[in-house]
Formats: C-alpha cells, structure tokens, sequence
C-alpha cells in the first residue's frame, strides 16, 4: 500500500473526527453537566455490572446470542416505525419510552453475551 493511498484516508478519518466532534459538542450544548456525569456514571455501572455478570454466569449464553440479535432487529425495525409515526401524527410517548427499556434490556442482554463469548476465546 502505498502512500497514495493513505493521504485520502487520513482527510476521510480527519473528517469523520471533525463531524464526531461536532455532533457530541452539541451534547454539551444542550445538558449540565450534572446531567452528563450521571448519566456516564449510570451507564457505565451497567456497563461494569452485566460485563460482571457475563463473565462469572455459568450457564451457556450461546442461543441466546441469537435470540437477542433477533430481538435487536425487531427493536430497531419498531423504533424506525415509531420515529415515522411520531413524525407524522406526532408524538408516542408511551411507545418511546417502552422501547427505551426494551433497548436497555435488550442491549444488556447483548453486552453479557458478548463478555461471554470474550471469555470463551480467552
């Protein structure tokens, strides 16, 4: 590879750094800073927590993985239902905030299994 290659690489990466920057600032913009600390704590405790369990849980989460990628499919699919019907007939408040918990749910489930599999490698 040579270095022609690389000088469009390195302006394709110094942009995506550029709009990740941009699109996370606005995070900074829009809540205190008391909200962002909690909010980075809380997840990372769960992060901490099912990173635990999915090391120390004895029982094969093999099938499961499968199963909760299937589930992730359905949520995304329901949640790109619901932004539509949000945009159009306006707000679901409801059905936001019970796919936020089965996304939680679904995403820790996800993040065990994957420690798992982690573990099995190592």
């Amino acid at each position: 590879m040579g270095y022609n290659c690389l000088f469009p690489a390195a302006l394709l990466f110094l942009l995506y750094s550029a709009l990740v920057g941009l699109s996370l600032s606005s995070i900074f913009i829009l809540y205190s800073n008391d909200q962002i600390y909690s909010v980075f704590f809380i997840t990372s405790a769960t992060f901490l927590v099912t990173s635990l369990v999915g090391m120390v849980i004895k029982k094969d989460m093999s099938g499961a993985g499968h199963f909760l990628f299937m589930l992730l499919t359905g949520w995304i699919l329901a949640w790109m239902a619901s932004w539509l019907f949000s945009w159009l007939f306006g707000p679901l408040s409801n059905i936001n905030w019970a796919l936020n918990y089965i996304g939680i749910a679904i995403f820790v489930g996800l993040t065990a299994w994957d420690i798992q599999q982690l573990k099995k490698l190592g």
